[in-house]
């Protein structure tokens, strides 16, 4: 006679069920998104600090303290931005720069002509930093002209 084949034994399987592996591939892809998100908001912040620091290129600027730092989760930005100006200050206008492209310094119309009191009223709320009055006022002065 022959032996007959030993019945398959049904040992518990050592991975997990499909519900605890489904568990676990969420929790890690809830950890990788908050990992992004991190990322994201440490971006945001470096990108302001170096807007108000006035970096002439905010993005190429961000990209360098990115490289350097290799995404260390260090909390003082201000510090790390002031360390970058002074190692390459190339990367942030000088002060003569930031005063010349101020809204502040909008010119008054040439000689002999008499601004409109509307274009009087946009000229002045373009100095206080009213973008859409800037763009509004430059386009009124060079359609006049």
């Amino acid at each position: 006679m022959t032996n007959p084949t030993p019945p398959t034994s049904q040992t518990p399987d050592p991975t997990p069920t499909d519900g605890e592996g489904l568990a676990q591939r969420l929790i890690e892809q809830v950890n990788a998104l908050q990992k992004r998100i991190d990322k994201a908001e440490r971006r945001i912040r470096i990108e302001r600090a170096l807007a108000d620091a006035q970096a002439a290129d905010v993005q190429a600027a961000a990209d360098e303290i990115e490289h350097d730092d290799g995404g260390a989760t260090d909390p003082d930005i201000t510090s790390i931005v002031r360390r970058l100006k002074r190692q390459k200050p190339g990367l942030f206008k000088s002060p003569s720069d930031a005063a010349a492209g101020s809204p502040a310094n909008i010119t008054s119309f040439p000689q002999g002509q008499r601004p409109e009191p509307h274009l009087t009223i946009l000229r002045e709320k373009a100095r206080q930093g009213d973008r859409a009055s800037l763009l509004l006022y430059l386009r009124a002065r060079r359609d006049k002209a």
